[in-house]
């Protein structure tokens, strides 16, 4: 039986953006994740929050399209993304979903610049310099344009990443962990950062956490259970 729970603690009316219908995932002989319906709104905050093990990642993984679910089905801006192959899901990731995994995976030889610009053209989206320059602005890098990822701090890192995620004004920004390691100034910097990226790009917000110093900023939270 699931131990998932939804807590939705606000009234909307706006156009859902992400749907989960009948999700299952299963591995090394037990269900890991089991949501039976879930659905995130267009511009929406939404945590997700439990115990390590209980399928956090997996599911952000699954909304991505990053691992296919063993049953159900996912959509993301009306799309079934269980339908498209892997080719078209990574290009319909880079125009529609941002990600800030736990590890950042930069390139590290790539400038800050050309690590954004590599994301657009993953996306088959045109170069545009000015949306680049734009969002290092924002997020307090314009000095670190040219500075190479491997020569940056963590915390200039974790930036850089949030940059790669929104660079392309995705629908859905999911975040991994991005809180886990930081003390509570630090805490605060990033997830106003994320607030502030979300409300530019008016994307909904998932961030998937184990972190309970956060919960009090969402207004929805998915709650899930560490499996037996």
């Amino acid at each position: 039986m699931s131990e998932s729970s939804i807590q939705h603690r606000y009234a909307t009316s706006g156009s859902s953006v992400v749907r989960v219908e009948g999700l299952r995932h299963d591995f090394g002989g037990r269900t890991i994740l089991d949501i039976p319906n879930w659905t995130a709104h267009k511009a929406e905050h939404y945590l997700v929050l439990g115990p390590s093990g209980s399928g956090k990642t997996t599911l952000l993984n699954i909304l991505a399209g990053l691992l296919r679910p063993t049953a159900g089905t996912v959509s993301v801006s009306e799309q079934d993304i269980g339908s498209l192959g892997s080719g078209v899901m990574d290009v319909f990731r880079g125009r529609h979903i941002g990600i800030v995994f736990q590890t950042l995976h930069l390139l590290s030889a790539l400038s800050v610049a050309d690590n954004l610009h590599l994301a657009r053209y993953m996306a088959g989206l045109p170069r545009q310099d000015s949306r680049v320059r734009r969002v290092l602005d924002d997020l307090g890098l314009r000095s670190l344009t040219n500075a190479r990822a491997r020569a940056l701090s963590q915390g200039e890192a974790q930036r850089v990443a949030i940059a790669r995620a929104v660079i392309n004004e995705p629908a859905v920004i999911l975040a991994d962990e991005p809180t886990s390691a930081l003390d509570d100034a630090n805490t605060t910097q990033v997830m106003n950062l994320l607030y502030e990226q979300a409300e530019t790009c008016g994307a909904t917000l998932i961030i998937a956490t184990h972190d309970r110093r956060i919960k009090d900023r969402f207004t929805a939270v998915l709650e899930l259970g560490a499996r037996q």
